[in-house]
């Protein structure tokens, strides 16, 4: 049956009936899980079991995030915490093969619990090679920052969940270590030469370019394509991805309904599959947005198919854990049984590397019974080989001296006291499936390959708690270290004074309500009278008077309205002048501010001898 090209979430433990109906109709190639989908072991199985019935192949492909450190989906009560990727690469850099051992049995104890839940794809590990400065998107979460250190614990992490049955998928190529933004919330720039990102950033991907699956990072690169970014530009997918760094598996996306991308989902989605990506990845699980995305994606066919095909077909097999290596290594444990090696003595050390035996200063559980006399742990490993008589211990006495060692023990660590615990109560159930043993045909792990398990869940819980330990034994910042060169912090105290007086405020709240009035002029229109017409006026006057009369009792014939009168003296002393100016008429006034007379101008004598006009009396 066909498959879209696509990846999809969903939105909670369980599948809805529109989930399921949309799951049946769009056939996505896979799923992918999240802390939403996951509240306890049987519920997980249940939901795979559920969305692989719905897409109609029980092989679909299952991924999910479960690096370690804060990037795990699958969290306590019910799975275990893991350390974070930055933790190998101190433990490298203090001894390069515990580095490498240590990041290879955290991603096989990683493979063995998603390999019990039936999902089949991690994604992990990261080849990001992070920088001084750059967003904690990434952070704790890489290796280290040198590409060799960094490819050296990558291939150690593939090899682990490879050996669990568990495909790895590698991030987020070409590299996401230099981004100044989270991808999730804006688009990070990365304005580097090429370069130099081909001698640090590219060169971490290129020893592990043969792992069947990559997810690609929503980074722009300004050297090599200043308008898209990874995930959707052709010039990147091909020249670099396909072409530097030789990648040939099965391409993804990261999730498409990250803030990093731009345009509807839509369109994102044909801009992935444009650019050269195999599979869109949506995460989200909201249902409008997971048709809209499937909307987009093609059918699976050709070069992409042939990936695709290839990537499922080289997940092997998961490997037993079984002790290898000479005296005192760590080793696995074969679900067999038939491996030889000492038992809970060999437990992975986060600190040393070496089997974690008990410290000097905590009491171990000798017993004494009979048929053996020495510590509890040796005699389980002695009943496991078949080098001590179960038959001739007696559990009576055994459990007696449990419960005396215990009263001393929990008070020194209860963590001891339960270890012991379980040892006795596992001699116990050997003792008793050798006296009542099961009919040949019985179904189920026989006594020996249940104690083997057993080694293998103490060196698990123990290598869980010496990291964990270790973890919240680091130093913190701020208050065990400090970084160089940051600037102190000054507290800035604020005494607000005021000093306005009330004149101030009320002509600033003046000046505010000035601003918001609307203010709205009207000017009236005023009658005016021109010169033209006091012109006129005049010269009729002047040819009626022959002797001295004052011009103002005159004018004042002419104002119909008080407010006229400006104008009409106004223009009617300007006519005068003119008239003056011009012969016809004379004009004058006794002194400064008295009234102004006039009359015709008379012939003048031939004399030209100026008398003072003779004016009637005011």
């Amino acid at each position: 049956m066909s498959s879209r090209a696509f990846i999809t979430g969903i939105s909670g433990p369980t599948l809805t009936t529109e989930e399921r109906e949309f799951i049946r109709s769009s056939r996505p190639w896979g799923f992918i899980l999240f802390k939403r989908n996951a509240e306890s072991p049987r519920q997980v199985i249940s939901l795979l079991r559920e969305l692989r019935d719905a897409v109609g192949n029980p092989d679909a492909p299952v991924l999910i995030d479960q690096e370690g450190g804060r990037v795990q989906r699958l969290r306590p009560p019910n799975w275990p915490l893991y350390p974070s990727g930055a933790d190998f690469g101190v433990l490298y850099d203090r001894d390069r093969e515990l580095g490498l051992k240590a990041a290879r049995l955290s991603a096989r104890l990683i493979a063995a619990d998603l390999s019990d839940l039936g999902i089949t794809v991690d994604c992990l590990p990261l080849a990001d090679v992070p920088i001084a400065g750059a967003d904690d998107v990434i952070g704790d979460r890489a290796y280290g920052n040198e590409p060799g250190k960094v490819a050296a614990i990558a291939r150690a992490v593939t090899e682990g969940l490879e050996q669990g049955g568990i495909l790895p998928v590698l991030k987020h190529i070409p590299g996401h270590g230099r981004a100044l933004a989270d991808s999730h919330e804006s688009l990070p720039r990365v304005e580097n030469p090429r370069a130099e990102l081909e001698r640090t950033d590219f060169a971490a991907f290129r020893p592990l370019a043969d792992l069947p699956m990559a997810m690609t990072a929503h980074v722009v690169f300004s050297a090599l394509d200043p308008a898209q970014p990874a995930t959707t530009s052709a010039t990147i997918i091909r020249e670099v991805i396909r072409g530097v760094i030789g990648f040939q598996g099965l391409l993804m996306s990261d999730d498409v309904s990250m803030n990093a991308l731009s345009g509807t989902l839509a369109e994102r989605t044909r801009a992935i599959v444009g650019a050269g990506c195999d599979m869109v990845l949506y995460c989200n699980g909201k249902l409008d947005e997971m048709r809209e995305v499937a909307r987009e994606t093609p059918e699976l066919s050709g070069q992409a198919l042939e990936r695709a095909k290839r990537a499922l077909a080289s997940r092997k097999p998961p490997q037993g854990l079984r002790p290898q290596g000479g005296p005192g290594g760590t080793g696995r444990v074969d679900g067999s049984g038939k491996g030889g090696g000492r038992m809970s003595a060999e437990i992975l050390s986060f600190e040393t590397g070496r089997p974690a035996e008990l410290s000097d200063d905590e009491p171990s559980l000798v017993v004494d019974v009979e048929g053996y006399e020495g510590p509890l742990d040796l005699l389980l490993a002695l009943a496991r080989q078949q080098k001590v008589d179960l038959a001739k211990i007696s559990i009576l006495a055994l459990a007696n001296q449990y419960l005396e060692f215990i009263e001393a023990a929990r008070k020194i660590r209860l963590e001891l006291a339960a270890d012991y615990l379980v040892m006795a109560a596992w001699l116990a159930f050997l003792k008793s499936r050798l006296l009542l043993p099961e009919p040949p045909t019985a179904d189920g792990p026989s006594a020996e390959e249940m104690a083997t398990a057993l080694a293998n869940r103490l060196r698990r819980l123990e290598a869980i708690r010496e990291g964990s330990n270790r973890l919240m034994n680091r130093p913190q910042l701020q208050r065990d270290i400090f970084p160089r060169g940051n600037p102190e912090t000054i507290a800035e105290i604020r005494h607000p004074r005021f000093t306005a007086t009330l004149f101030d405020l009320l002509t600033a709240y003046a000046a505010q309500r000035q601003q918001r009035v609307l203010a709205s002029v009207h000017l009236a229109k005023r009658t005016v009278w021109s010169l033209t017409e006091a012109r006129a006026s005049l010269e009729r006057l002047v040819g009626m008077a022959q002797d001295w009369s004052r011009l103002d009792e005159y004018l004042i014939n002419f104002v119909a309205d008080p407010s006229q009168k400006a104008t009409v003296f106004a223009s009617s002393f300007a006519a005068a002048l003119e008239l003056v100016r011009e012969g016809e008429m004379e004009l004058h006034q006794k002194e400064a501010f008295a009234p102004l007379y006039f009359r015709k101008r008379p012939p003048q004598p031939a004399s030209d001898a100026m008398t003072a006009p003779d004016l009637p009396a005011e």
